[in-house]
């Protein structure tokens, strides 16, 4: 659900989100849709609740598929 508190590890669940389109009024609804935007938000979202998964990240703030895929790795490896 768009505009819920963040990431939630409840019931095991490793979960992050990104609100690409909040309505007609959105005045950032261009920049919300830019592939590096979306990828930069999973992945802060994800390193807010677990901040491991992005430990060995270099650039330290990369965000492109590459990072996301890893991060979900190290998710999936750290605790499935």
């Amino acid at each position: 659900m768009c505009g819920s508190p963040g990431p939630s590890t409840g019931d095991g669940w490793l979960v992050a989100e990104h609100c690409c389109y909040l309505g007609d009024a959105d005045g950032d609804q261009l920049t919300r849709v830019v592939t590096e935007t979306v990828f930069g938000s999973l992945l802060g979202r994800l390193a807010e609740a677990e901040p491991v998964l992005v430990h060995e990240q270099r650039p330290r703030f990369a965000a492109d598929a590459q990072a996301l895929t890893t991060a979900v790795d190290t998710a999936l490896r750290t605790a499935p």
